[in-house]
């Protein structure tokens, strides 16, 4: 366990040594952000996450989990372009561990991309048995990408000689996301998640004129994300930093609360956001979250966010999610 350890460390320093070189504009894959009370609280969720919207967030969370099941499904359209939906399974065992699978569909005929991830949570007690150094929960996914594109029959463009000069092709790939959630206390938490530190994807394309690229490799631009939180009993507050692993992006700076009424049922939730240095692309957000026991510890959970893009005019985005816990 502690050359495991040493190892994923390794990885990491080595993934932010890489990125430092590469482009953090993603063109494929987009991690836009999942659950509506993660995205009403503007998306300082990193620390706080649990249940199956962790494998999204910080897989490591899914050990504070209270139920043994719990099911998430997303949907958001975004900027009016592409509909994203997201489902989302964690269990967590007797030992505290957890094991996740989530799927992410996007697109269309003429673009379509597809996610699995299979997600796994230690938790720090399970740890403890094998190593002294354990003093936090860990959290690793696997993520199966997927995508085709050109399959729509009115982006076809014959020439003067009868040939189509539509692309079409197909990609495969895989990535990896690293994460560590510790509680400090019964209150507060911290967490970090690195995403895609180790990704490939090859991309395959054609068409009759052959002006397409051809087959080639690309990797997905990592991020690094630093999460604070409290959670009480009758409210949350969260702060997360996107720390700039790349040379032509920004320190994000993410704020989000939230608030219990009448004994927990409804939810009042609000966040914003802001690159920190430049204080550009200011989000904001809001949202409300119902909470319905259904029976004994089992409990439906309906939230529905409202985020203000200030740089993408008449693009705002409505969030709903369901969130079943068992």
């Amino acid at each position: 366990m502690k050359k495991t350890i040493t190892m994923i460390i390794a990885m990491v320093m080595t993934s932010l040594a890489y990125s430092q070189e590469l482009s953090n504009i993603q063109s494929a894959f987009l991690d836009v952000g999942f659950g509506a009370k993660p995205m009403a609280m503007g998306g300082a969720y990193t620390a706080i996450a649990k249940n199956a919207n962790s494998i999204i967030w910080n897989p490591a969370a899914a050990t504070q989990s209270t139920n043994s099941n719990s099911f998430c499904f997303d949907n958001v359209n975004m900027q009016d372009l592409y509909q994203y939906s997201y489902f989302g399974y964690s269990h967590k065992s007797k030992k505290g561990n957890a094991l996740g699978l989530g799927i992410i569909y996007s697109g269309d005929d003429v673009m379509s991309e597809t996610s699995v991830i299979l997600s796994l949570g230690l938790s720090k007690k399970y740890l403890k048995e094998y190593t002294k150094l354990a003093f936090f929960d860990f959290g690793i996914n696997g993520k199966i990408l997927v995508s085709s594109f050109g399959n729509n029959k009115d982006g076809e463009y014959i020439d003067d000689q009868g040939l189509n000069h539509q692309v079409t092709g197909n990609a495969t790939g895989f990535a990896v996301d690293v994460a560590m959630h510790m509680q400090l206390n019964d209150l507060d938490h911290v967490a970090i998640a690195l995403k895609n530190p180790l990704s490939t994807i090859n991309w395959s394309s054609e068409n009759e004129v052959g002006t397409a690229e051809g087959s080639y490799n690309e990797g997905l631009p990592s991020t690094l994300t630093l999460g604070i939180g409290r959670v009480a009993e009758e409210y949350s507050i969260a702060i997360d930093l996107d720390k700039a692993t790349h040379s032509d992006t920004e320190d994000v700076f993410k704020l989000g609360a939230e608030y219990l009424f009448f004994d927990k049922l409804i939810a009042f939730r609000s966040g914003y956001s802001q690159e920190l240095l430049t204080g550009e692309n200011k989000k904001y957000s809001v949202g409300t979250g119902f909470n319905i026991n259904i029976w004994n510890n089992s409990k439906l959970m309906l939230d529905i966010a409202y985020q203000i893009e200030t740089n993408w005019e008449k693009h705002n985005t409505l969030r709903l999610s369901c969130d079943l816990l068992m």
